[in-house]
């Protein structure tokens, strides 16, 4: 594996032309779409004009590369002798059909079991939150390292959790939140989109918890989240993998095992 230069201007060439893309975006109609694998999606005009402007721009850099993401792919496997693109592109629809700022894109590259770099596109901040595997992450062009708090804020997530079925998963899901009322320092909040775990790397949430994300909710965010020293597991504290069912992530090992403590005996 080389130095991924390619892949680093990559992420800035095309940071840059979604942010513009979006700056003048009008149509935020809501579809629903019933995917060949089964499951009913939300997306926007624009969740698909972005996907396939990025497929097209890595295949034109990297036409040897593989593309998984959440508008046009109906094949979830990912093969470690290939690289793959993890797409989302805009993460927080609900969000930003309503006008509401919160919403990101996120960009993670797979090779052999293993994410090698990945972005992150704040759409209200235009910014865009990187890395490679070099245990570094860039907001921009400036390197940051992830913020302790004496308050930490935990990023709950609700809305992906309005799509569980299983009642009894989403009764252990309100008891885990009420122990975070009620047991701790902690203060939830909630985004309704996988922004607040990108920035769970960056020190400005110091963790997260979602119950059955996509891989493209939280492939690109976790890589971050680790390559600035932050903590990754499923929800049984066992070290997340792109099998994972769910996911709770943190800035620091305490944080982390108090979530998983309280989610477990919920």
């Amino acid at each position: 594996m080389d130095n991924l230069q390619q892949e680093k201007e990559f992420f800035k060439k095309v940071s840059k032309l979604i942010f513009n893309l979006l700056s003048s975006d009008e149509q935020k109609t809501l579809t629903v779409k019933y995917k060949q694998r089964g499951v009913a999606d939300i997306a926007t005009s624009s969740d698909i004009a972005i996907e396939n402007f990025l497929t097209q721009e890595i295949l034109n850099l990297f036409p040897k590369d593989k593309i998984l993401g959440e508008e046009n792919s109906s094949d979830l496997i990912i093969d470690p002798r290939v690289r793959t693109w993890i797409i989302d592109p805009i993460c927080g629809t609900f969000n930003y059909a309503r006008g509401i700022k919160n919403s990101c894109t996120n960009l993670a590259l797979a090779y052999q079991g293993n994410i090698i770099a990945a972005c992150v596109l704040d759409h209200a901040r235009c910014e865009f939150i990187w890395s490679i595997v070099n245990k570094k992450v860039y907001v921009n062009d400036s390197l940051t390292k992830g913020t302790k708090h004496s308050i930490p804020l935990i990023d709950i997530d609700l809305g992906g959790s309005y799509f569980v079925r299983n009642k009894q998963l989403k009764r252990k899901y309100a008891n885990f939140l009420y122990r975070i009322l009620t047991e701790t320092n902690f203060v939830p909040t909630s985004y309704n989109t996988s922004l607040g775990f990108a920035y769970t790397a960056i020190g400005r949430l110091d963790g997260y918890i979602v119950l059955i994300p996509h891989i493209w909710d939280v492939a690109a965010a976790n890589f971050l989240i680790e390559q600035n020293g932050g903590i990754v597991s499923d929800l049984a504290g066992k070290p997340w993998t792109f099998n994972s069912t769910g996911v709770i992530a943190a800035n620091n090992k305490t944080i982390h095992a108090k979530l998983v403590e309280l989610y477990l005996n919920s």
